[in-house]
């Protein structure tokens, strides 16, 4: 019988270990794609190809990747939390 119960229990353990596994994978993701997105626009701006303008943009774009990151890895609440506890 202990064991019966416990089964439910370890399965949700492996149910969240995955889920944990898939969201960490995304934010890395989006990690990887705010770099690259980075490297691209500075090295595009360095040879004058691209603006001062579509710079920032890209700046900008890349910050949201990398908070869109830390939402997915986190979740949307403690990201609250600690821009809450900034302004502060």
């Amino acid at each position: 019988m202990a064991l019966i119960s416990n089964c439910g229990c370890v399965l949700r353990t492996v149910q969240a270990d995955a889920l944990y596994r898939a969201r960490r994978c995304g934010a890395l993701g989006l990690v990887k794609l705010a770099s690259c997105l980075l490297r691209a626009a500075i090295n595009l701006y360095q040879r004058q190809l691209i603006s001062q303008q579509s710079m920032r943009v890209a700046v900008a774009a890349t910050g949201r990747l990398e908070k869109s990151a830390l939402a997915l890895l986190l979740g949307p609440k403690e990201i609250q939390a600690r821009d809450n506890s900034k302004r502060e």
